[in-house]
């Protein structure tokens, strides 16, 4: 999902840049840069909303009036995708865009509406409690049964091959208790600073800003991204 809105990201600020402006008008007006701006915003606040995490990255990217426009929303991606619908639907009545174009602008707004639902969906999904108890009770009734089993065979040294086994099934399942939640802040969860600072950087350069921040380095030696 995060894939998808990294493409649509770049596509919609190229056409943007390339069809939303009038015939005679050369280079990039405010107005399409204020709209690519915009959207930097929504992926800050989208980022921020999955982890929970409040940071206020997405204010840079908003003047004081939409800043203060938003913060009245308890969505504020969503927010910030209606000033864009807003825009659109302004550049169309300035005869600055077409139909054809007005319909494929809008149909990446879409995209990002999908995505963002998606991806908040995942989120807000509760395993049931029985998940997590049971999963836990059934691997000590292993460890314990295979101490058992052995301990005939083994003696004392049954206790630590059955710890042995217990380790690997509990592991598997820590595994699989923290890819119940990939948005939070923790190395196996998906690397939104890494995603949303590339898309930043690529539409900065397409901007032609002079300041544009550096990729979000691994961590640990490589190991991982957030």
């Amino acid at each position: 999902m995060w894939g998808g809105l990294v493409n649509d990201s770049r596509s919609r600020a190229r056409a943007l840049m390339a069809y939303s402006h009038p015939a005679d008008y050369k280079g990039i007006s405010q107005q399409e840069e204020k709209m690519i701006k915009r959207h930097l915003a929504f992926l800050y606040a989208l980022k921020a909303s999955l982890r929970r995490k409040q940071d206020g990255l997405y204010e840079k990217y908003l003047c004081e009036d939409e800043r203060n426009q938003v913060k009245a929303f308890t969505n504020i991606p969503n927010a910030i995708l209606d000033i864009q619908a807003r825009e659109l639907q302004l550049l169309q009545d300035m005869n600055y865009i077409d139909g054809f174009k007005f319909l494929h602008l809008n149909g990446v707004l879409t995209n990002f509406t999908d995505g963002m639902g998606k991806s908040e969906r995942i989120n807000n999904t509760v395993f049931p409690t029985t998940y997590v108890y049971f999963t836990r009770l059934f691997i000590w009734m292993l460890v314990i049964l295979v101490t058992m089993a052995l301990s005939s065979e083994l003696g004392p040294s049954s206790i630590f091959l059955g710890w042995i086994i217990g380790f690997v099934f509990h592991t598997t399942h820590i595994n699989g208790m923290s890819l119940m939640n990939p948005f939070e802040f923790i190395p196996s969860g998906v690397p939104l600073d890494s995603i949303t600072r590339t898309i930043e950087i690529n539409l900065l350069e397409g901007l032609g800003e002079k300041f544009v921040p550096a990729p979000i380095a691994p961590e640990r030696g490589g190991e991982y991204i957030l």
